[in-house]
């Protein structure tokens, strides 16, 4: 899985109204940060695009919210 663990990414997908974080998002916890978020917003596609490139979410075993990960067609 080729998730998107750029917090100055997904802040931008945000603020471009394209995914709603979770609680969680872009926190630490222990060394980890948490780059999962909600879902996208509302009338944004499951497959969409920033800046040039196609982005879609994926679900991981385990976790109850998507991760933003590199479209792959």
């Amino acid at each position: 899985m080729d998730a998107v663990r750029n917090m100055a990414t997904l802040n931008g997908m945000q603020k471009a109204n394209l995914i709603t974080f979770a609680p969680e998002t872009g926190c630490k916890i222990g060394k980890n940060t948490i780059y999962y978020v909600n879902d996208v917003c509302n009338g944004v596609m499951s497959i969409f695009t920033y800046k040039g490139v196609k982005y879609c979410l994926k679900y991981v075993s385990g976790c109850f919210y998507p991760y933003v990960c590199y479209y792959k067609g």
